[in-house]
């Protein structure tokens, strides 16, 4: 697990992304990419995770649906779910891609995905670190 983190009233966990998947993502997303990455870079204070799914959608708006709907996929599929009271974690999507959770709205969907790119550090992948400090 790379990071657990909390959105619309449930607790989700991230699995970390092979390099194939990291790759094929930051090569189908690298126009929405750069632009986030710099975007939170420039930034006096980090942005919160809805102003970064707000973002991505409007950067990922001229962006070739097969390719933004692959990479979503992708990631989703690395993501579980609290099912709450110790009763362990459930994927969120199906094999094909599907959603399993009604109540996960539009904004908690695009938190969820820019939640598992940053955890996969694929947002700042083509930004440069600053003087002094290693790289991605």
């Amino acid at each position: 697990m790379l990071a657990s983190f909390d959105t619309g009233g449930h607790t989700y966990r991230i699995s970390k992304l092979n390099a194939f998947d990291q790759f094929n993502i930051a090569r189908r997303l690298s126009q929405a990419l750069v632009p986030l990455g710099n975007l939170r870079q420039a930034a006096d204070e980090r942005p919160d995770d809805k102003a970064l799914a707000l973002a991505f959608v409007t950067l990922a708006a001229n962006l070739a649906e097969d390719d933004v709907t692959k990479s979503m996929t992708t990631l989703l599929a690395s993501v579980e779910r609290s099912l709450g009271a110790g009763q362990g974690w459930a994927r969120i999507t199906t094999p094909q891609g599907t959603l399993m959770y009604e109540d996960i709205d539009l904004v908690d969907l695009n938190v969820i995905i820019v939640k598992t790119l940053d955890a996969n550090r694929l947002i700042d992948f083509f930004v440069a670190p600053p003087s002094g400090s290693p790289g991605p």
